[in-house]
């Protein structure tokens, strides 16, 4: 039935911690007592892997480096080492820690830009802000472009502190462009919103797909492939089991909210972007629904950290693998140059297509499609461009953000907070729950696959929750919801070095299959259950 929104999302947040509860009995083995006190070592993730950030397959490709030596990685590093955690912070003359001096001015200049507007916001009660009234008009492009840029370097930037690694950059950039558009120092409106959202978005997702090869995904991968196919069959039936269950009436669009956050669980933040686009979600909805995301996410991902046993560990491997083909190099301008131009071709074609085919809304999915086709019938010329295009791929989309939370406002984002932090929640438990499910199912089988294999590289005779199948589960929904870098670098961090790439290549996949099996869920099953 109707509700209040705030009655909404108090009856929002009591359902999702019952069916959480409910949960527990469906992943008894995975919450046993023995794995509470490992949660000390997740908790360090916040200056360690989870700099990678719940939102890091878009925006920490360039991250992804620092786990491979060459390109920006460190000096005197071969290309394709992993580099380890200390490695990474004595970046200084001398080998000393890299402290960041300047982490706690931002982490104070953060700190008051949300403690003064938020105040400031409390003293005008709930008086709206109309465009026109900003400090910086909707015309002045100069100062527009600035800010805007500003908020996706700080974004980025923030990483490199406990707090911005912990919320992530794009959470980070959206908050840093809505406090600024609530406060009227930006317009709620302007022509530059549109331009990031109709060219640039776009053009980042041929960009971040150069190395979507289907052959190498399918060829190299071997069973974190299957647990791949899982965690996604799981995210979509959780999607359904999460919308029926959590109320969403103050959310608007809630039906293409939610389509869009089941293609950000199986393939990352461009799906989103992606679905948002085609359905066309409204703004508000749309920054809100990235930002709480965004929030359960990096504890989700913690979770999957405390879950990873340690007698399972996958054998194999060396402390130098190398990554060929995951953009590891440096590029040059050259490389840059023509990475652009391919991109924006593909995007031409896909409008192209679009408009003879009367389906001008589905440019990027149509891009996507011509993207993947060309990485897999000619990979070579496309994996060269990678590097360039991991670069300008993560720029355009930081600018997305920062457009994104700029469209946004304080009390939407407040008033669809709580509906969407549950459905969120319950949808990441529900999928948790049947991967493992599903995946201990599968469990025999693998081991006779494996027994029968002498390239196998894992262990067969154990338990379900210390083998190998059960670390590649987990690895596998941590590509279904972080994406490719936060995947790799899950298998960095533990250690599973011959997953590295593998992980890089099932996320990938996340990205080629996301849109499409997200708006198909939309249309068919979302639309027709919630309503529009």
């Amino acid at each position: 039935p109707d509700c209040h929104p705030s009655t909404c999302g108090m009856k929002s947040m009591a359902r999702a911690t019952l069916v959480v509860l409910a949960m527990f009995p469906l992943l008894a083995d995975a919450f046993s007592p023995a794995i509470f006190p490992t949660f000390g070592a997740p908790l360090a993730l916040a200056n360690g892997v989870q700099r990678h950030g719940p939102s890091g397959e878009l925006l920490h490709c360039l991250a992804s480096r620092r786990l491979r030596g060459g390109g920006w990685g460190l000096k005197g590093k071969q290309p394709g080492a992993l580099a380890t955690h200390d490695e990474l912070r004595s970046t200084r003359p001398g080998g000393k820690t890299e402290k960041s001096q300047w982490s706690l001015g931002l982490k104070l200049a953060v700190l008051a830009a949300v403690a003064v507007p938020t105040a400031a916001l409390a003293a005008k009660g709930n008086a709206a802000i109309t465009v026109g009234t900003s400090l910086v008009q909707a015309t002045d492009l100069w100062s527009l472009w600035t800010l805007l840029l500003i908020c996706s370097a700080l974004g980025l930037q923030a990483e490199k502190t406990k707090a911005g690694a912990a919320l992530s950059s794009p959470l980070v950039t959206m908050l840093l462009s809505l406090i600024l558009v609530n406060v009227g120092v930006l317009p709620v409106e302007a022509p530059i919103y549109n331009s990031i959202n109709k060219f640039l978005v776009p053009m980042a997702v041929p960009l971040l797909l150069f190395s979507a090869d289907l052959r190498r995904v399918i060829k190299d991968t071997g069973m974190l492939f299957v647990a791949f196919v899982i965690g996604a069959v799981a995210s979509l039936v959780s999607t359904v089991a999460a919308a029926w269950l959590i109320p969403m009436q103050s959310v608007d669009g809630a039906w293409k909210v939610v389509a869009a956050l089941c293609s950000r669980h199986i393939g990352g933040a461009i799906n989103y972007v992606a679905v948002c686009d085609v359905l066309q979600a409204p703004a508000a909805s749309v920054t809100a629904g990235i930002a709480a995301d965004n929030l359960v996410v990096a504890l989700y991902f913690m979770l999957l950290f405390a879950l990873a046993n340690k007698n399972g560990a996958v054998e194999g491997g060396t402390d130098g693998v190398v990554i060929e083909e995951e953009g590891a190099e440096a590029f040059s301008i050259r490389e840059m140059s023509a990475a652009l131009a391919v991109s924006a071709t593909i995007c031409w074609g896909a409008n192209q297509i679009g408009i003879a085919a009367g389906i001008s809304g589905w440019s990027i999915p149509i891009a996507t499609l011509m993207t993947i086709a060309a990485a897999t019938a000619i990979p070579g010329p496309l994996s060269s461009l990678k590097g360039a295009g991991e670069a300008a791929g993560v720029m355009f989309m930081q600018l997305f953000f920062a457009a994104t939370g700029a469209a946004g406002s304080i009390r939407m984002v407040i008033a669809s907070g709580p509906a969407i932090l549950s459905f969120s929640f319950v949808h990441l438990a529900i999928h948790l729950g049947i991967l493992l499910g599903l995946g201990r199912l599968a469990f025999p089988l693998i081991q006779k696959a494996r027994a029968s294999s002498s390239s196998s590289g894992g262990k067969t005779g154990t338990s379900f929750r210390e083998s190998v199948w059960w670390n590649e589960l987990l690895l596998a929904s941590n590509a279904n919801v972080g994406g490719p870098t936060t995947a790799a670098g899950m298998a960095a961090a533990k250690k599973w070095r011959v997953l590295v790439v593998p992980a890089l290549l099932v996320g990938v996949f996340g990205y080629a299959i996301a849109t499409f099996l997200s708006i198909l869920l939309g249309r068919f099953v979302l639309l027709p259950m919630m309503g529009p």
